[in-house]
């Protein structure tokens, strides 16, 4: 579905020139490929990345599994995907209520709403209901897909920084005391292998994190913009 929004994109572009609109589905829709592209490059690296971690696990075993990790990972995912939901649902709304003046019932706001919500489709092609519910349920979903984006970011970094958080109380639970060389020659490899694996992370996220941070600024100026309006 993504590429065929972005070939719509570009059929207007070639046909209006860069527009406003235009601009916002490029960065929208064509982003929404450039994440499906990045996460299948991902999921080839992921067993490469996973490998490390677990010997990471494997050299913090002595440390114990953080606690309650996966419930805060799971309010965290509640969270963010209720906030991200209010929030798409709130953009249906607005709107719906820019075009009820416009409309005489149901199903003519719902075609009002479509023509003026994916104007990049139905400039091409004449409105129809079966290619607009499509529109909708796909609309949900590429939002989604970037909120998806932002947790896999977060939920990794949060993963990590645990590690080092345990790294560090175990060290502070020591300060000032006298230990064998020993303790600190293996305190200081498990230092190194998280730094290690900090490194392979940044390398393995750092497209998802230059997606994520254009697609973010980009909106948050589109928003200000809509606002001086």
């Amino acid at each position: 579905m993504s590429i065929l929004m972005v070939l719509f994109i570009i059929f207007n572009l070639y046909s209006n020139g860069l527009t406003y609109d235009i601009t916002g589905d490029i960065v929208y829709f064509g982003g929404s490929l450039a994440v499906y592209i990045v996460f299948i490059h991902l999921a080839r690296e992921w067993p490469k990345v996973m490998e490390r971690w677990e010997l990471m696990e494997r050299e913090m075993k002595q440390y114990g599994y953080p606690l309650n990790l996966a419930f805060k990972f799971k309010i965290l995912t509640s969270i963010i995907i209720l906030l991200s939901s209010i929030e798409h649902f709130a953009s249906i709304l607005t709107g719906v209520l820019r075009v009820i003046p416009c409309s005489t019932d149901g199903l003519d706001i719902f075609r009002a709403y479509s023509l003026t919500s994916f104007k990049t489709v139905f400039t091409s092609i004449n409105y129809s209901l079966l290619v607009a519910i499509p529109l909708m349920f796909f609309d949900c979903l590429f939002s989604f897909v970037w909120n998806f984006m932002d947790l896999f970011i977060i939920i990794l970094a949060c993963a990590l920084t645990n590690r080092f958080k345990q790294l560090n109380q175990k060290l502070a639970s020591v300060r000032g005391k006298v230990l064998p060389s020993m303790y600190w020659r293996k305190s200081r490899e498990t230092y190194n292998i998280l730094a290690s694996l900090t490194h392979d992370f940044d390398e393995f996220l750092s497209p998802v994190i230059l997606l994520s941070f254009g697609h973010n600024l980009y909106f948050i100026c589109l928003q200000l913009l809509n606002s001086l309006k």
